[in-house]
């Protein structure tokens, strides 16, 4: 799945082709009420012919398996147990979500600030450059600065995400 993003787990091939089956098998059965309600009116993006996952990531002592729906920023999400079966524990519709880190100055311009940190920018702009929609004159950044974004990605629990960027930026101070 070109499009997949499994984090830094080592999720065996095998283990994600088990969530795969028995998430079809519950697209196709609708063995829980919440997945004949969420089919009704939404629809399960697809890759060559399987539902399209966007990130499975372990939580606690099991797995939740996101997929993409059709035209949203919400994801479809499993909820599996492993040990001592694999098997599917819950289901539940949640938000796309963003970290970032933000940097900013009134003072200094954007190479400066650049200079002075060895992360990746996601974005930049700098101070009196035109805002988007760019259709206003008042629209202007007001400071100089950028973004960092580590995980691009959109699903996943935000505690997750913001424990990623802290520890990132731990390990970089370090």
């Amino acid at each position: 799945m070109k499009n997949s993003t499994y984090n830094e787990e080592n999720i065996s091939h095998e283990l994600i082709d088990k969530f795969i089956e028995i998430s079809i098998r519950e697209f196709e059965e609708r063995t829980w009420g919440s997945t004949q309600q969420f089919l009704d009116v939404l629809e399960i993006a697809t890759e060559d012919g399987k539902p399209l996952i966007t990130r499975i990531q372990y939580l606690d002592s099991g797995y939740a398996v996101y997929f993409k729906i059709k035209g949203s920023k919400f994801y479809y999400t499993h909820y599996f147990e492993v040990d001592p079966v694999i098997e599917l524990i819950g289901i539940d519709i949640t938000a796309s979500g963003i970290v970032l880190l933000r940097v900013t100055s009134n003072h200094l311009d954007l190479d400066k600030i650049l200079s002075k940190t060895t992360l990746p920018a996601t974005s930049t702009w700098q101070k009196g450059d035109m805002r988007p929609p760019k259709k206003l004159p008042s629209f202007v950044y007001k400071t100089s600065g950028f973004e960092f974004e580590l995980d691009r990605n959109q699903a996943g629990q935000f505690e997750s995400k913001i424990l990623e960027l802290l520890n990132y930026l731990k390990h970089l101070l370090c």
